[in-house]
């Protein structure tokens, strides 16, 4: 069974090896840089995004929108597979983030906001399939329904 986080084999275990810590411990890594070098307000949103217990809203995630969130899944060190869904996510949202929305623009958004959603499902754990996830597609909607601006 390969583990859904880094690219090895561990037959008979779970599918989160202890190797997957590695891979957190660098995404948070990456995160602490940037609080380092942002307002505080800022800093305390982006340690909630991997702290346990703690639940992230969906702004916070928004904070990952564009090179804060390409930064970090690129330090963290997953696999090919899991950062290509990651790094289609973080620019979908970024896309979606732009202050000026072009109508004509509005078909390729939507696409890149559903090829990155049927990245993630495709090769992230079931526990990443949320609503936060489900809301990018309303996004799009309320864009579409507002006009441009």
């Amino acid at each position: 069974m390969m583990c859904e986080i880094c690219p090895c084999l561990h037959p008979g275990r779970g599918t989160v090896c202890a190797g997957a810590g590695k891979v957190v411990e660098n995404f948070r890594g990456a995160l602490a840089v940037i609080a380092a070098n942002v307002p505080r307000a800022i800093a305390g949103r982006l340690a909630r995004l991997t702290t346990a217990g703690k639940k992230a809203k969906s702004h916070s995630f928004f904070l990952l929108a564009g090179p804060f969130g390409a930064y970090a899944v690129k330090k963290a060190g997953m696999p090919p597979r899991l950062e290509a869904a990651m790094l289609s996510i973080v620019n979908a949202c970024s896309r979606l983030w732009d202050k000026v929305q072009r109508r004509s623009q509005l078909g390729q958004l939507r696409t890149a906001v559903v090829e990155a959603i049927c990245l993630v499902e495709r090769h992230m754990s079931a526990t990443e399939l949320d609503i936060k996830l489900h809301n990018l597609m309303h996004l799009v909607d309320g864009i579409e329904q507002l006009g441009e601006h």
